[in-house]
């Protein structure tokens, strides 16, 4: 039985090792944890306008929303922002990536007073949102949205703000 137990944390210990770093800039931003899930998506194109979605099933309550951004050669964001669903929206930068070309920079925006009214109590579903940007430098948008709900089991939510290194970089959580 030990040589068994022995085994089994020999494995761990080396799948632990071989499974390397991964290649990301990345902080933790926010976490969450209870009957909680959450809701991801993407935009992006020629036109700056179109529409942004998440998926939530009824029941939920949003504990938090947030729209990132990222730019390129407008590490400064001049002019930077846009519409969700008619009200005006600003970002925050998270950091130039500064090892990259184009001067890559990502931003955030707190959505929540967007996204909550609409989702809770709503129907269940996929909720669409349009969605502009002011500035051409803009390269498109991810919508997060972290929920709770009771018919959900208990798991963890983390949020993670950055970006990856062109030249290799390590993250552990």
């Amino acid at each position: 039985m030990k040589s068994i137990k022995l085994l089994c944390l020999t494995l761990a210990a080396v799948g632990c090792i071989a499974s390397g770093s991964a290649h990301a800039s990345l902080t933790a931003f926010q976490q969450y944890v209870g009957n909680v899930d959450y809701s991801s998506d993407g935009f992006g194109s020629t036109s700056q306008s179109g529409t942004i979605s998440a998926s939530v099933p009824v029941g939920s309550t949003v504990l938090a929303a947030y729209l990132y951004t990222s730019t390129f050669n407008n590490p400064s964001l001049g002019g930077v922002g846009g519409t969700l669903n008619g009200n005006a929206v600003s970002y925050t930068s998270l950091g130039l990536n500064s090892a990259a070309c184009c001067g890559l920079t990502a931003a955030r925006t707190d959505v929540t007073s967007i996204i909550k009214p609409i989702i809770d109590g709503g129907a269940g579903g996929v909720y669409n949102f349009r969605i502009t940007e002011s500035s051409s430098s803009q390269d498109g948008e991810a919508l997060v949205v972290v929920y709770s709900n009771p018919a959900l089991g208990i798991s963890t939510v983390g949020i993670l703000d950055g970006f990856a290194s062109v030249l290799g970089d390590t993250t552990s959580i």
